[in-house]
């Protein structure tokens, strides 16, 4: 079979240039299709506006800052981060850009079919990012925001509705409330299905805190629309807001390509896929849509490295999803890797131990003035790290240690014995795994019993 390119990628989205560079680094033949080249900056600003622990900084910062200018800082450095992969960039290093809607096409071979040309490929990657699709509530106008549109909001509403349980929903009430919004949050059932409940009651408390009205299993009746106010029926009681942002679990934006025409199944959140991102055809690929399942956004690098060496080699290498992170937002941020804590009690029972350490012990944190928050580590009794929260300043930052450990394979005692600055909020890791090893060398006194026969025979030396 003679075809094109060896890769063809469908994207629209940082995630999707970063994989193009990454095949052609690789001597592959790449090409890169877009529906709109300002797409990639667009996505980028969704992702920044709702990063509450930075707009606290930058607020710091500038306290004159409002809703208007954090749009315009978060809209210039998308553009900035956008240019330095922009399309020029792309073809100088040998990739074919594309600037144009396409579809996938069967006959008289699998192609992707753009301004009336057929790209044929050895494999196919779909790179194309993520929508909120809106409920089906009876009374919606047509101009509600999600956070893929949230950049648009022209001004800061007096009263704000958020529905949805995702991270970005968390993350977005918070932000508002930093900007004096009365926030209410439509928390659904779905939040009740989070991996871990514990951050989940977490975040209800801290969002309460600090003026946040929480409705849990809110089932949102009806949306009424009026010139000066709307209301949202929550069964018997309604809440007045001047704007609604809808922040359920996105899909894929993949429902206009054709798939369809060449049997890729898909459902609400977009084509199925395997471990190894692979759809039901073999030769097409998904970035994002593992974990966009769970409504959290692609991590890049590990789905770009994985997807790259299945769609250019063969299909066998397979996502580790107890080594992907995931975040959410708020702030403090609150970051987890690895499986819950109701698998690790189902899985291991008693081997499964649970250490928790809170942030304001670290001096550094102290100092910070930065001390709501806790490391938590589940540990095998063998030392094998099953998993880890972090809610913490700079949590992403704290636990990618965690992270890579777990991918590695590394023992607790690596990161329990490991260096670090005692000025740095990185000493909480050290101290949560140093209690593994009390426990440890606790555990049925051997150890304890030999230390003390040892020290009392050099003592009578």
């Amino acid at each position: 079979m003679v075809v094109d390119y060896d890769l063809v990628i469908v994207g629209g989205t940082l995630e999707a240039r970063q994989a193009a560079i990454a095949a052609a680094a690789q001597g592959a033949r790449v090409a890169l299709v877009e529906p709109e080249v300002d797409r990639v900056a667009r996505s980028l600003q969704a992702t920044y506006l709702s990063q509450v622990e930075v707009w606290q900084q930058w607020h710091h910062r500038l306290p004159t800052a409002n809703w208007q200018s954090w749009q315009q800082w978060t809209a210039s450095v998308s553009q900035q981060q956008a240019a330095l992969r922009s399309p020029q960039s792309l073809l100088a290093q040998g990739i074919d850009y594309i600037e144009s809607p396409g579809q996938f096409c069967q006959l008289p071979q699998l192609a992707f079919a753009v301004n009336r040309r057929l790209l044929t490929a050895s494999a196919y990657l779909i790179a194309t990012g993520f929508f909120t699709p809106l409920p089906p509530l009876p009374g919606l106008p047509p101009q509600i925001y999600t956070p893929e549109t949230l950049a648009q909001l022209p001004e800061q509403p007096q009263r704000l509705a958020v529905l949805g349980a995702t991270p970005a929903a968390w993350a977005i009430a918070q932000l508002f409330a930093c900007l004096g919004t009365q926030v209410t949050l439509l928390l659904d059932d779905t939040w009740l299905k989070q991996p871990d409940l514990t951050l989940s009651h977490w975040l209800i408390a801290q969002l309460e805190a600090e003026g946040v009205e929480i409705a849990a299993l809110a089932a949102v009746k009806q949306f009424t629309a009026s010139e000066t106010t709307d209301q949202i029926c929550l069964g018997q009681s309604e809440v007045s807001v001047d704007q609604l942002i809808v922040a359920s679990a996105p899909s894929l934006c993949s429902f206009d390509l054709g798939l369809e025409k060449i049997a890729v199944k898909q459902d609400g959140f977009g084509p199925i896929t395997d471990d190894h991102l692979q759809t039901l055809h073999h030769r097409i690929f998904v970035l994002g849509s593992v974990l966009g399942r769970q409504g959290i956004r692609a991590i890049a690098p590990t789905e770009i490295a994985l997807t790259i060496k299945n769609a250019l080699l063969l299909p066998r290498f397979s996502l580790t999803r107890r080594a992907v992170p995931w975040s959410i937002m708020t702030a403090p941020a609150v970051a987890s890797v690895g499986i819950t804590p109701e698998q690790a009690k189902a899985w291991y029972g008693k081997d499964a131990w649970f250490f928790k350490q809170p942030l304001y012990q670290v001096a550094q944190a102290q100092l910070l003035n930065q001390t709501r928050g806790f490391c938590r580590l589940i540990v095998h009794r063998n030392g094998e790290i099953l998993a880890g929260q972090i809610v913490s300043a700079q949590a992403n930052e704290l636990i990618q240690p965690i992270a890579q450990a777990i991918a590695e394979q590394q023992s607790i005692r690596a990161i329990a014995r490991s260096p670090y600055l005692p000025q740095s909020l990185s000493a909480i890791l050290v101290q949560t795994a140093q209690q593994w090893q009390t426990r440890h060398h606790s555990v049925g006194f051997w150890r304890r019993d030999w230390l003390e026969n040892w020290f009392n025979w050099r003592r009578s030396r």
